[in-house]
């Protein structure tokens, strides 16, 4: 059970121990404008980042004081927010996460299901009732905390040969290689990298898990992955790739799996 907590001024970092110990942490930021429900969340889910000891909560009594700190290039890595705030709702916040921070995590919290449909499209990792959330909110915190950590050590560096940039597993959509041709082209979420290299060596570099082979030629990460129609797969961006068709019943069986279907 998650009891009350003391008075939690919005916008106070609360630490885990791993902070003294200099490591980069998991920063999580919570907003609610309710303010004795903004100290129930965050005791809900202080226990955990004490004990995982590489997180911190940024509580936040407005949507607004998150949206300026973003603006001035804060970063965060979780984001729980209340979709019912006074002044800037929860789902424009959500809205701002998406285009600004490409690789955090959106968690909403709401008394109302209707609002279910709408997160969903802003592709929110979890959507809780708050009438569930102490069940749920720390275990889903424990496992976006863990998630967030291994992500950091998945990257690869792509670029030019005087300038290379960190680019995270999560953050590539696909990779391409046309016959004939010396260069894989890379297309992420932070824009098009051409490297020379031979296909097969990419897929091993890639998680087999996030990644599909889905023909000769492409690396699909499986995330961006909208529908499959026929031999076309559809991905986030409007991106549209054909396979052969003696691969289409194989792509399709681990699509389905991936997405727990199976």
């Amino acid at each position: 059970m998650c009891g009350r907590s003391a008075e939690i001024p919005a916008g106070l970092q609360l630490r885990s121990r791993a902070n003294l110990e200099g490591k980069t942490m998991v920063k999580i930021a919570i907003v609610d404008d309710e303010k004795k429900t903004l100290e129930w969340e965050c005791d809900c889910i202080g226990k955990v980042v004490y004990e995982k000891g590489e997180a911190e909560i940024f509580p936040y009594s407005s949507a607004e004081e998150v949206a300026g700190q973003i603006s001035q290039g804060e970063e965060y890595d979780v984001v729980i927010t209340d979709i019912e705030l006074s002044g800037m709702s929860g789902l424009e916040l959500g809205k701002l996460v998406c285009r600004k921070l490409h690789r955090c995590y959106l968690v909403f919290l709401t008394s109302h299901s209707e609002f279910a449909v709408e997160s969903y499209r802003l592709e929110a990792y979890q959507y809780i009732l708050k009438a569930e959330m102490e069940e749920r909110l720390p275990r889903i915190v424990e496992r976006l905390i863990e998630k967030v950590k291994k992500e950091r050590n998945n990257f690869i560096l792509l670029g030019s040969e005087t300038e290379r940039q960190k680019v995270y597993f999560r953050d590539i959509i696909y990779v391409q290689k046309d016959k004939g041709m010396k260069y894989v082209l890379y297309i992420t979420k932070l824009g098009n990298f051409r490297e020379r290299e031979v296909l097969r060596k990419v897929r091993d570099k890639l998680d087999s898990k996030m990644f599909l082979p889905a023909d000769r030629g492409y690396i699909i990460n499986m995330k961006y992955i909208e529908r499959i129609s026929g031999d076309t797969i559809y991905l986030e961006g409007g991106y549209k790739l054909i396979i052969s068709r003696s691969r289409v019943k194989k792509v399709k069986e681990d699509i389905n799996r991936y997405w727990g279907c199976d």
